[in-house]
């Protein structure tokens, strides 16, 4: 069985942290593509949670998902990421 959640940007309000620029999340969409088009490719699914934790156009701060280091996910973050592979399914992968 081979599910994947994508990585998140934690970047995003981190204090201190320059804005998103275009570019930066431009990139970020294409490394979520790529990731899930690789678990795809080996039969898998993907959750995309970088979408659900930055919003749409990966500009959302996902900090009411993070502990205080803005880098670890919190219990909420966790369910969240649960929630997402869970969506998935439990049937077997081809």
């Amino acid at each position: 069985m081979l599910r994947l959640a994508t990585v998140y940007d934690d970047w995003v309000g981190y204090p201190g942290a320059p804005t998103v620029e275009p570019v930066t999340a431009q990139v970020n969409h294409r490394w979520v593509d790529a990731q899930c088009w690789v678990v795809r490719m080996h039969g898998g699914e993907c959750a995309d949670v970088y979408h659900v934790l930055n919003g749409p156009d990966g500009s959302s701060d996902a900090a009411g998902f993070l502990e205080e280091d803005h880098t670890r996910l919190n219990p909420q973050g966790l369910q969240l990421v649960a929630d997402e592979l869970a969506r998935l399914g439990y049937r077997p992968l081809r």
